[in-house]
């Protein structure tokens, strides 16, 4: 028999509990095969970006990072390298802003220091489509900040968050809710 309370179900941000056909079935196979493809297609690019970066500013090549990925999962970020590991006296690295080089600079500008991500996209630890992984050390701070910040939220605020108007005032509490529903 039947107790007569109901379960409570509680709503995503995009108002249904369900991944949807798209989500299930289509987002990682797309993801492979466009990525395998801009693989190919770029890796010319990939291999002339990765012998500048070994000439211009050594070994390693690649900058790898621990983020958090789906149902916050660690995985390693591939990127190539934009910044030099000079130290100071007491063998400290130096501010960012002092190590980011020219080469680095103009990398992070046309975002090709970002192409080395396709790899962790045909691996299937990121999507094309979706949000960006946060450094690790972020992992906290965006658990309390969706947990305090967020907890006005109803299932019908969808549209407040979808809105240009409303994403234009914080961007911080929406991505929050964004990563933990993702």
């Amino acid at each position: 028999m039947q107790s007569g309370v109901k379960e409570e179900v509680k709503p995503s941000i995009n108002g249904s509990n369900n991944k949807g056909i798209y989500r299930r079935f289509l987002k990682r196979p797309m993801d492979f095969i466009l990525s395998l493809i801009a693989i190919i297609v770029l890796s010319p690019v990939l291999i002339i970006v990765g012998v500048l970066v070994r000439v211009k500013l050594g070994s390693p090549v690649l900058f790898k990072q621990k983020r958090p990925g789906l149902n916050e999962k660690i995985f390693t970020m591939y990127k190539f390298r934009t910044m030099s590991d000079e130290k100071d006296e007491n063998g400290e690295l130096l501010p960012d802003s002092v190590r980011l080089t020219k080469f680095g600079r103009i990398l992070r500008s046309t975002s090709l220091d970002e192409l080395p991500e396709l790899f962790n996209i045909l691996k299937g630890d990121m999507s094309i489509v979706g949000p960006r992984p946060l450094a690790v050390q972020y992992l906290q701070e965006l658990r309390q900040k969706a947990h305090t910040e967020l907890a006005w939220l109803q299932p019908w605020d969808e549209w407040r968050l979808r809105g240009k108007t409303y994403c234009s005032l914080n961007l911080i509490p929406i991505q929050c809710v964004y990563e933990l529903n993702i």
